[in-house]
């Protein structure tokens, strides 16, 4: 049998390798896409914890607590697709924002975040929608209150309709690439 010539083992392997090139960018811009719209997302959801946080230490007695509702329900107008919901101590729902997703996450997830303070973050799929949620502690101004469990969720379906669209168009690149 035959070898083939060195031009077709050498357009083979360029070929190859060109591939291997295409394929390789097209994982690293997927991966940055994603990584980007987490970022945003992780951004507006601390953003919003710390509003909760601050309008919470600013509660001094039980009136400010009662009027707390309306002041973050204010305070939410034109953040579609966000959600707020305070948890008190006996898992009670003390706050939820209107017209949105409230997904519960498991105890053990509020038990960690309890536990040292810091912000645990996941993404859930709930009533068919897509969710990047932060669960954290805040602490109210009120002597001896114990710390309400706050989770804060965005709706971020159509950064997933993105990427979908996205991962479209690079993996038809990819391979047109690959062709010529």
């Amino acid at each position: 049998m035959r070898r083939p010539s060195i031009t077709l083992r050498l357009t083979l392997l360029f070929a190859l390798t060109s591939a291997l090139v295409l394929v390789a960018l097209g994982s690293f811009l997927k991966y940055a896409v994603e990584r980007h719209f987490e970022q945003q997302d992780l951004q507006e959801l601390t953003g919003k914890l710390e509003l909760t946080r601050h309008a919470l230490g600013r509660v001094h007695d039980q009136a400010g607590l009662d009027n707390l509702p309306q002041h973050l329900g204010d305070a939410l107008v034109g953040h579609h697709g966000l959600s707020v919901t305070l948890i008190d101590d006996q898992g009670v729902v003390w706050f939820a924002s209107a017209g949105a997703h409230h997904p519960r996450p498991p105890v053990e997830v509020l038990a960690r975040a309890a536990g040292d303070g810091r912000i645990e973050a996941m993404t859930v799929r709930m009533d068919g929608r897509a969710l990047r949620c932060i669960v954290a502690r805040a602490t109210v101004g009120i002597a001896g209150k114990p710390p309400f469990s706050v989770i804060l969720a965005l709706d971020i379906e159509h950064h997933m309709e993105f990427t979908r669209m996205f991962d479209r168009a690079i993996w038809l690149s990819v391979a047109i690439g690959i062709l010529l």
